[in-house]
């Protein structure tokens, strides 16, 4: 249990890293694409998001 919670934590904390990044290069972000992208991500474990980059 507690090794899938920190999977999460690191999960959300790389998803947040891209947004930050996504919204620095001038793209528009909006809520829909981050819904999108966490539904990817955590439907899949985390690894399609990374896999996709």
């Amino acid at each position: 249990m507690m090794e899938s919670r920190r999977h999460a934590t690191v999960v959300v904390s790389l998803l947040l890293q891209h947004l930050t990044r996504v919204k620095t290069q001038g793209e528009g972000t909006s809520p829909a694409k981050i819904s999108m992208m966490g539904t990817a991500t955590y439907g899949n474990g985390g690894m399609w998001l990374l896999q996709r980059r």
